[in-house]
């Protein structure tokens, strides 16, 4: 169990009517199906972050878009998690496993994607919600400047 705080991220991308998803083959999600993602390396933003999970689990090249979802968890008294979805616009490739972080990855409609079995909750709640037209951005402050010399990579979604 970690010791400290973390970050993690997800990436929902739809493409050509469907979602793609990895089956983890570690830990917790030990062959659950899940949206692609990882963890923020030291220093590293989250939404590059997100690019380089999605790619390196996946082959698929793809650019964030919109933050859609925190999700925080208190692991243990020392470290609490924090969880952002961003959804991804795709650029390039076929969805291939990496062969160590998961067994499988892929493209699946909605309803291929409700009849698998073992999709963490987290998931499946992103994409019913996309798929509704429920899921909302949090949108990245653009036309008033929240930035001061030393704070020049704050990003501010409201």
């Amino acid at each position: 169990m970690r010791e400290h705080n973390f970050i993690g991220v997800g990436g929902l991308l739809y493409h050509q009517s469907k979602y793609l998803l990895v089956r983890h083959s570690y830990g917790e999600y030990n062959e659950q199906w899940i949206i692609p993602g990882g963890f923020v390396k030291d220093g590293e933003h989250p939404s590059a972050a997100v690019e380089r999970e999605v790619f390196e689990e996946t082959s698929i090249k793809a650019k964030s878009k919109e933050l859609v979802a925190v999700r925080t968890r208190q692991r243990s008294e020392k470290c609490l998690d924090c969880y952002l979805v961003f959804t991804m616009d795709y650029l390039k490739g076929e969805a291939i496993s990496d062969g160590k972080e998961n067994s499988a990855a892929g493209f699946f409609n909605y309803e291929e994607v409700l009849n698998l079995k073992n999709v963490i909750p987290l998931s499946k709640i992103i994409i019913e919600k996309h798929h509704n037209g429920a899921l909302r951005s949090l949108e990245l402050v653009k036309d008033i400047d929240p930035y001061t010399p030393d704070n020049q990579f704050l990003h501010l979604y409201i």
